[in-house]
C-alpha cells in the first residue's frame, strides 16, 4: 500500500517564536525571505503503513536459500575420515572406535571416558558408562563380557594403480 500523504498547514511567522532560543540573524533573514508572512504548506508523509519489508523479505530468502544449497552440497560429498577429529582430545582419530550409538572416537580416549563414567556415583567402578556425545549407555568391553557397544574400525589404505607400472600408489 502506498504512503499517503497529508498536506498540513504550519505557521512560520516570527509571533509564534519564543525569544530564549532564537536562531542566528542568517537563519532568520532566510526564513522571513521565503515566509513573507504567509503559512508555507509542508507536504506529511505517513510512514506508519509502508510495508518495506518485501524487498528486506527476498533478500532473506535468498540468503537462506543459498545456505540451504551450500549446506546440501556439502552433506552430499563423501566425508574422508582423515580430515575426522576425535571429540574428546581435538586431534586426528587414531585407532578409530565407533559406538553402537554411531559416534566416532580414538580408541584410548573413549575407554578413558567410559572408565571415568563407571567411577562417577556413590560407588566408584559401580556406575554405568555412557557417550560422550548422546548419553546413551555404552557397555566397556571387559573379560567376562564378549557383547559390548563398541565397534573397533580398521582402515585400509586405497591405492591407484599408477597407469603403465602396474605398481599402486598410496592416496
Amino acid at each position: 500500500m502506498p504512503p499517503t500523504k497529508r498536506p498540513r498547514l504550519l505557521p512560520t511567522s516570527s509571533t509564534s517564536r519564543d525569544t530564549s532560543s532564537a536562531p542566528s540573524n542568517k537563519r532568520k533573514k532566510t526564513q522571513a525571505s521565503q515566509s513573507n508572512g504567509r503559512s508555507q504548506k509542508i507536504e506529511e508523509i505517513d510512514l506508519r503503513d509502508i510495508d518495506d519489508d518485501q524487498g528486506l523479505s527476498r533478500v532473506l530468502e535468498q540468503q537462506r536459500m543459498a545456505t540451504i544449497k551450500a549446506q546440501q552440497e556439502q552433506a552430499n560429498k563423501p566425508v574422508k575420515l582423515s580430515t575426522l577429529q576425535c571429540i574428546i582430545c581435538m586431534e586426528p582419530m587414531k585407532d578409530l572406535t565407533a559406538t553402537h550409538c554411531g559416534h566416532l572416537f580414538c580408541h584410548s580416549c573413549l575407554m578413558e571416558a567410559l572408565i571415568a563414567g563407571e567411577n562417577q556415583g556413590s560407588e566408584p567402578g559401580k556406575g554405568t558408562p555412557k557417550c560422550p556425545v548422546c548419553r546413551k549407555k555404552v557397555l566397556r568391553p571387559t573379560e567376562r563380557k564378549d557383547y559390548h557397544n563398541l565397534v573397533p574400525l580398521s582402515m585400509k589404505v586405497k591405492t591407484k594403480v599408477s597407469v603403465g607400472k602396474g605398481k599402486g600408489k598410496a592416496v
